[in-house]
């Protein structure tokens, strides 16, 4: 096997904005086993996420067919917890949805600690409390009155003048977190995060199945990631593939690091540049713009626009401001179908606002463009969720009409008959006994009404009868399992069971079987079972429908993917994507830079003595990601809102920056590109036609 002499063993691979990482990647790996090819069954390939996985495989094959290899044998890609799972194995951990019973029984133990909040919320907080401090490998003191002191120190409050609610904040997590390591460590249970430091210790400390492994996309890493890393790097086995720019480009106080920086710092090795080293002009605008050492905005600006009096931005760069979340995904929309009849190959729309991506999404689709969306969305979203809560809804309110009616209409139930059977049912329940009887609730009432239609009106034949009577018989049979439990307090396994009891008799559970996301729901539903087999926690109707949201609410739904031109992305889920053409869209302060997921637990300097992360370092790879993305495409439209019914949208500070800039070097904010004419001109909207002409 050949060796790439560039390819130092303490060295990691940096690539330039204006450089495609994964073709440097393929090229790279291509170039290390020439000799070998086409087996590459001995090289593995770890990505954060593997949405960019085909397309990384194409570009191999591209590369070998170059070296006269028209197939490959491998490489193996995987996520790295993929990789480390299926070689390093450790004993099993624990689920996330048992380990939520444990902590909620844990938590139960000190009721004095958390008052009259919830203990469920609680439990989810403390759970990604404690994945911190696991992964960061942070020990809390043991001594209480130390810990204290820290958090005091770090909220910056005098000794004698510590609120109650801060020292309850430090008691209650070093009380916990104590009581939880020692339950785990009495029951010989592991934490999925300690499984994790685990495989990567193990991993370290003997070689790899393959005889090298290259890492690409790996932005942000924790200590131990790096300790690991730094292992791999210096004997050899690994090669890490970064893209952007070594030295700080943001703000200092908001930024420390650029990624590359921090990267380096953690793992102690030097970086080397890829490539010529030449940034093209819009590369140098860029860095220009996000410059934070030498001369002020003004200056740099009016200097860039002496050495450059074209403007870079022309052609590359669009800029679209619209009054209204309409209003912009209808021009994302447009677009991306102008791309599209340009002979674009792959098109990108990336956000992070979910409400605008699904809206953008629907827009496509009715104009017959298939999206590939990777980011997906929360299972409780979808539309197989939504006829789940319907269904719980109405056992809880004695059948009320609104939720039964949305129910009856859903595909997600009566499985075992036609369609149109039932829906001609339900529309006699819903015109002739609810609406003419005008019952809200209750199914005696509708019942009574029934029987009153058939005695006393000569049309209701005897079969429209017993139709309605029969489903009626069917949703009391399906409700019978989970009336007794809304009172009282129960197991949650004694629940789960009477839950996927009532589906089942509801044909709700044949009917989702058929659906991607009611697969997903149904899966849930018997880890929720698995996790609360040995369980003795009771639980309320009204904590098991809390834990049951909030379960719903984590898992993100995917739809299976399908062969697409347009593929829909989130921020974070962007590091190693390029495109022919890109829309980067809701560049607005709520999600660029956004913010982390908010944490009841203690503020950022406290967090920094602890060693956990801190939002400058979240916003620093948000950054990284924003800036490759400017120039992951050789066109480029960024969207955002302006306002949004009457109220004033505040912009990006990066893309405030960007604009003020090029006003300052050129005059102007980057054009549309005629692109607000053609959203308002109706001539250009889609619409299906029933005829071919």
């Amino acid at each position: 096997m050949k060796r790439n002499s560039g390819a130092t063993a303490s060295s990691i691979k940096l690539a330039g904005f204006d450089q495609e990482i994964l073709s440097s990647l393929a090229g790279m790996v291509i170039d290390d086993h020439r000799d070998s090819l086409p087996d590459l069954s001995n090289v593995a390939i770890l990505l954060p996420g593997l949405e960019c996985a085909p397309r990384l495989r194409r570009l191999l094959l591209e590369a070998a067919r170059q070296e006269g290899s028209t197939a490959l044998l491998g490489p193996r890609i995987q996520t790295l917890h993929g990789w480390l799972a299926r070689y390093f194995a450790t004993s099993a951990p624990l689920h996330p949805r048992r380990r939520e019973l444990l902590l909620t029984e844990v938590l139960l133990e000190h009721p004095r600690l958390y008052g009259k909040g919830q203990p469920w919320t609680l439990t989810r907080e403390l759970a990604r409390l404690f994945d911190e401090l696991t992964l960061y490998r942070v020990e809390l003191p043991e001594q209480y009155d130390r810990f204290h002191r820290l958090v005091v120190d770090g909220y910056q409050t005098a000794p004698d003048a510590v609120p109650d609610a801060l020292s309850r904040e430090a008691r209650l997590v070093h009380t916990l977190w104590r009581a939880w390591r020692d339950l785990l460590e009495a029951e010989g249970l592991v934490e999925p995060a300690t499984a994790y430091l685990k495989q990567l210790a193990e991993c370290a400390g003997r070689p790899p199945p393959e005889a090298r492994v290259y890492l690409a996309g790996f932005y942000h890493i924790s200590p131990a990631e790096a300790a690991w890393l730094k292992a791999m790097l210096q004997t050899s086995r690994a090669i890490l593939l970064l893209q952007g720019n070594p030295a700080p480009a943001v703000e200092r106080e908001s930024q420390p690091d650029t990624v590359a920086a921090r990267i380096q710092r953690l793992t102690g090795l030097p970086l080397e540049r890829t490539g010529s080293g030449r940034e093209s002009p819009l590369g140098r605008y860029l860095d220009s713009v996000y410059r934070t050492e030498g001369a002020y905005l003004r200056e740099r600006a009016r200097e860039f626009a002496s050495r450059h009096p074209r403007d870079p931005l022309e052609g590359r760069l669009l800029l679209f401001a619209a009054h209204g979340r309409d209003r912009e995904a209808r021009a994302v929309e447009l677009q991306v179908r102008r791309w599209l009849l340009e002979g674009c190959e792959q098109i990108g729309i990336v956000t992070d606002n979910r409400r605008l991506a699904r809206q953008v999404r629907s827009l496509l689709e009715q104009g017959g463009v298939a999206v590939e969306d990777s980011a997906g969305w929360a299972l409780s979203t979808t539309s197989a969720a939504a006829s789940l809560e319907r269904w719980l809804q109405t056992v809880e309110q004695e059948f009320d009409q609104q939720p039964l009616l949305d129910l009856l209409k859903s595909p997600f139930l009566l499985a075992d008959q036609p369609r149109e059977e039932r829906l001609s049912t339900v529309y006699r329940l819903e015109r002739d006994i609810v609406r003419n009887g005008n019952i809200a609730r209750g199914l005696p009432r509708y019942r009574q009404q029934l029987r009153f239609r058939q005695h006393n009106l000569p049309h209701w034949t005897g079969e429209a009868a017993r139709e309605v009577e029969a489903l009626l018989d069917r949703l009391e049979e399906a409700a019978a399992p989970l009336l007794p439990l809304l009172q009282g307090r129960h197991t949650p396994h004694k629940i789960v069971e009477a839950l996927e009891r009532s589906m089942e008799l509801l044909g709700m559970e044949q009917a989702m079987d058929g659906d991607a996301a009611g697969r997903c729901i149904l899966a849930e539903l018997e880890q929720l079972g698995l996790a609360a087999e040995d369980s003795g926690l009771l639980m309320s109707w009204r904590e098991f429908r809390s834990w049951l949201g909030s379960t719903l609410e984590q898992v993100n739904f995917r739809p299976p993917a399908e062969e697409s031109r347009v593929q829909l992305l989130g921020l974070t889920q962007s590091g190693l994507a390029s495109f022919d053409a890109l829309v980067l869209a809701g560049a607005e302060l709520e999600y660029l830079p956004g913010t982390a997921a908010p944490s009841p637990f203690f503020n950022d300097p406290v967090r920094r003595e602890l060693g956990l992360p801190t939002r400058p370092e979240h916003h620093s790879l948000r950054f990284h990601l924003f800036r490759r993305l400017l120039q992951a495409a050789p066109r480029v439209l960024v969207t955002l809102r302006r306002e949004q019914d009457g109220e004033p949208v505040t912009p990006s500070p990066w893309l405030e920056r960007l604009c003020a800039f090029h006003r300052l070097a050129y005059g102007a904010e980057p054009g549309d590109g005629g692109l607000g004419l053609l959203v308002d001109d109706p001539r250009i909207t889609v619409f299906r036609c029933d005829t071919d002409t």
